[in-house]
């Protein structure tokens, strides 16, 4: 009897433990809001061009030379009738990108894109596809710019912030006064940013550039269609294919 009630006694003990041990920790057992909303916000995206008909040209071209054609939803700038096209695959994450916008193409917009000579296009190319992070919102974000001085001020000052920008654990708040300083205010960045339209367009047409025009890293430059095979740090070696280029169109 004794033992029966021992035993009885000591199944209480292990309930009651068990019932307090789930209520202290219970609660922590699964992710917390905030992790999940971090999870929910770096999960894997899933686009598909077939959604936005209005993008079948920019996403499914014919051939190459037509992907590798300037359309309105690209960061472009100069004269769209120049005798040279210069397009530029990027990425905001991109520290060889961040050293040619600071080098090579400051001096190509003084000299051929001011002079109406070249039209240059910065078209996104993203490293790392798999995620909504800083380099697909800036993209995403930059869409909603409306003129070519305020893209090239934002790109100014993404590149210049590029560091702390890549690290941070919050891309969003991160970008707002960013986007902010070029006039896009918080409410509107923000949309921007997240808006699943443009997401889909800078992410479809990365993915797209791989197969279309054969690239896979950052910075790759074509010339009027052209990959050119040079560096990007090697102004001199730019300089006299843009020259080429435009013997050819002349």
């Amino acid at each position: 009897m004794n033992r029966n009630i021992g035993i009885i006694l000591a199944a209480v003990l292990i309930v009651a433990f068990g019932s307090v041990y789930f209520l202290m920790n219970g609660a922590s057992s699964g992710p917390s809001d905030e992790v999940q909303a971090e999870q929910s916000q770096n999960a894997t995206r899933t686009f598909s061009w077939t959604e936005f008909p209005e993008f079948k040209q920019v996403l499914q071209p014919e051939n190459r030379q037509e992907f590798l054609t300037p359309h309105a939803t690209d960061k472009a700038f100069g004269d769209s009738q120049a005798p040279v096209v210069v397009m530029e695959f990027f990425s905001y994450q991109c520290s060889h990108c961040r050293s040619f916008h600071q080098g090579s193409f400051q001096r190509i917009m003084t000299d051929y894109v001011d002079t109406g000579l070249v039209y240059f296009v910065k078209r996104d190319f993203l490293l790392n596809d798999q995620s909504v992070g800083f380099e697909l919102l800036a993209g995403a974000g930059a869409q909603c710019l409306s003129t070519s001085s305020d893209i090239l001020a934002f790109a100014d000052n993404v590149f210049e912030q590029q560091r702390i920008l890549a690290s941070t654990s919050d891309p969003v708040d991160s970008l707002v006064p960013v986007f902010g300083a070029v006039g896009l205010d918080e409410t509107r960045a923000r949309e921007c940013m997240l808006d699943h339209r443009n997401q889909s367009l800078v992410l479809l047409r990365s993915q797209r550039s791989k197969a279309a025009a054969q690239v896979t890293g950052t910075p790759t430059i074509f010339i009027n269609g052209e990959r050119y095979l040079g560096s990007y740090s090697d102004y001199a070696s730019l300089r006299q294919s843009i020259e080429l280029a435009l013997a050819a169109a002349n």
